[in-house]
C-alpha cells in the first residue's frame, strides 16, 4: 500500500516538473503579442503608405508566417511564409505596390509599404502573425486624402440676375461646401451637386443667385475630415446684370447665336485638321518598323519569354534562371534584347484580354535591383493598366482616360526625344513625352505584365488582328504555359 502511494507521487511531481518546463520554454520562446505605433495612418493620395507591426517581445519573425489583411473584402494583400513571399491568393490590385521592410524583422518589426495610395485603399488592415504554437494579430487603418483645387467660377445669365456656380475637384474624402453674404453670413439659398469621379475623387459644385443689390459672396470649399478648406470671393460689376430691355435682351441673344455658331464651326474644322494631321503622323510612324524581341537574360525570374522571344506571361512560380547583373530582382519587368539604334523606331504590343501591364522604353543603366521608379527622371517613359485604370508616369502618376486598345504601338524619336505611344488600330494618339535631356545612355524597350492569366506579345510587323476573347483563335493566340 505505500508503495503504491510513493509511485502516485513520484507520477504526479513528474508531471509538474514535465509542465513547468514546457511552459517556461513556451513563455520564452513562443510568447509574443502583435502590435503598432499607430491606429491609422493619413497618406495623400499617390504618395506611399508605411503601416508599422512588431511583436512583444522583440523575437524573430523570420520563420513565422505573416499576412496582412484588408478587411473590407477579406483578400489578402501581401503573405510571407519562413523566408519566402508568396503572390498566390494575393489581391491583384496589390501586385508590384507592397514591400515588406525587412530591416528589423530578427527583432520582431515588420513594416509594410503600399505604393502610390489610391481612394480604393481606403480602410482597416489586419496584420497577423503566426508561430509554430501561437498567432496575434493587430490593425491600422489607411486613411487616404486629398486636398483639392482652389475654386473657380461660372457665371450664366438668369432672368435679370447672374447665376454664379463655384467648383472645385480632386477631393478625398467628400468635401461640402457653402456660400457666404458680404457680411459674412451664410447663405440659406444655393443647390450643391457632388460627383466623385472614375479615379475615387470628389468634385463638388455649388450655385447661387447674385442681384444687383448683393454683387459680393465667398465661396468656402473645406473638408471637415482634414480640418482643410479652399475659399474664394468674387465681385460682380453692374455692366454684367442682363439689362431689362427687351430690345437689348434680343440683341445680345442673336449675337450670342451668331458667336456661338461661329465658334461651333471653327471647333469642328479646328478638330478635322487635327485628325488629319494625327494621321499624317501615324502613317509616317509605322513607314519605321522595327524587329522587337524580349531579353530573357533581364527577365524576372517569375516572368516567362516564349521560345520565338516574342511573348511574355506571368509564371505560376518562379523559375531556376541564373542571377545576374542585368536581372531584374524585385519588380516583374524585362527589357528587349536589343537598344534602339534608328533614328526612327515603332513597334506594337498585343494587350487583348490583360489587365495588368506596363509597356514603354528605359535608358540601359536604369537600376535592376531593387526598388525602381517610374519617371521620365530615373529614365523611364511608360504607360501603364492596372485592372481599369491606365496611366502615364510623369513627374508623377497621372491618369488618362483610353478606350481599351487591342495593340499599342510605340514610337520613338532619337534625335527629338520624342516617345509616342497610340491606339494602333485606330491611329489615334494615347499619349506623348518629350525626352528634354538626351543622354548617352541607349533606350530599351521596356515591358511588364502581372497576373499568371494574362500575356502580352510583341509583334512588330504582322500583327494579328484581335479576335474575342472566347473564340478558338484567339486561344491558339497564347503561348504554351
Amino acid at each position: 500500500m505505500s508503495c503504491k502511494k510513493s509511485t502516485t507521487g513520484n507520477l504526479i511531481l513528474y508531471r509538474l516538473i514535465w509542465f513547468f518546463v514546457i511552459s517556461v520554454k513556451f513563455s520564452s520562446a513562443e510568447w509574443f503579442t502583435v502590435h503598432s505605433s499607430s491606429t491609422s495612418t493619413m497618406v495623400d493620395v499617390g504618395k506611399d503608405a508605411i503601416m508599422n507591426c512588431y511583436l512583444n517581445p522583440e523575437i524573430s519573425a523570420v520563420d513565422m508566417e505573416i499576412r496582412w489583411i484588408k478587411d473590407n473584402d477579406g483578400s489578402t494583400i501581401y503573405k510571407y511564409r519562413k523566408g519566402v513571399e508568396e503572390l498566390e491568393g494575393v489581391n491583384s490590385a496589390f501586385h508590384g505596390r507592397t514591400e515588406l521592410i525587412k530591416d528589423g524583422m530578427k527583432k520582431g518589426n515588420i513594416s509594410l509599404k503600399i505604393l502610390n495610395i489610391q481612394p480604393s485603399d481606403n480602410g482597416l488592415y489586419t496584420c497577423y502573425f503566426q508561430s509554430t504554437f501561437m498567432f496575434d494579430k493587430a490593425r491600422i487603418e489607411i486613411l487616404p486624402r486629398a486636398i483639392g483645387t482652389n475654386p473657380f467660377f461660372f457665371i450664366e445669365p438668369q432672368d435679370f440676375n447672374l447665376k454664379v456656380t463655384c467648383s472645385s475637384s480632386g477631393w478625398y474624402p467628400q468635401p461640402d461646401g457653402q456660400w457666404f453674404s458680404d457680411d459674412k453670413k451664410k447663405m440659406t439659398q444655393y443647390s450643391k451637386f457632388i460627383d466623385k469621379t472614375d479615379d475615387g475623387l470628389y468634385s463638388i459644385n455649388i450655385s447661387t443667385i447674385f442681384t444687383k443689390e448683393y454683387k459680393k459672396k465667398y465661396c468656402i470649399i473645406k473638408n471637415s475630415y482634414l480640418e482643410h478648406q479652399r475659399g474664394a470671393d468674387i465681385f460682380l460689376a453692374d455692366s454684367l446684370f442682363p439689362e431689362r430691355n427687351i430690345g437689348v435682351i434680343i440683341t445680345v441673344i442673336l449675337g450670342l447665336t451668331t458667336f456661338g455658331f461661329i465658334l461651333y464651326n471653327s471647333m469642328l474644322k479646328y478638330k478635322e485638321w487635327k485628325r488629319k494631321a494625327v494621321n499624317k503622323e501615324f502613317k509616317q510612324a509605322i513607314q519605321h518598323v522595327v524587329d522587337v524581341t524580349l531579353d530573357p537574360e533581364t527577365a524576372h525570374p517569375e516572368l516567362k519569354v516564349s521560345d520565338d522571344l516574342k511573348y511574355l506571361s506571368r509564371a505560376t512560380e518562379k523559375q531556376n534562371v541564373p542571377d545576374n547583373e542585368k536581372r531584374f530582382d524585385t519588380r516583374l519587368y524585362v527589357l528587349g534584347k536589343e537598344g534602339l539604334s534608328k533614328e526612327h523606331n515603332y513597334w506594337m504590343v498585343n494587350v487583348q484580354g490583360s489587365r495588368h501591364w506596363t509597356i514603354g522604353v528605359a535608358y540601359e543603366n536604369i537600376p535592376r535591383k531593387g526598388k525602381l521608379n517610374f519617371s521620365p527622371k530615373e529614365g523611364f517613359w511608360v504607360i501603364e493598366l492596372n485592372g481599369e485604370n491606365y496611366k502615364v508616369y510623369e513627374d508623377h502618376p497621372i491618369d488618362i482616360t483610353v478606350s481599351k486598345p487591342c495593340h499599342i504601338g510605340v514610337y520613338v524619336q532619337l534625335k527629338t526625344g520624342k516617345v509616342v505611344f497610340y491606339d494602333a488600330d485606330k491611329g489615334h494618339i494615347i499619349h506623348s513625352f518629350n525626352r528634354k535631356c538626351q543622354s548617352p545612355n541607349q533606350l530599351y524597350p521596356f515591358f511588364s505584365v502581372w497576373d499568371v492569366h494574362e500575356n502580352i506579345h510583341v509583334c512588330s510587323d504582322g500583327c494579328p488582328h484581335c479576335p474575342r476573347k472566347d473564340s478558338n483563335e484567339y486561344t491558339q493566340m497564347l503561348p504554351n504555359r
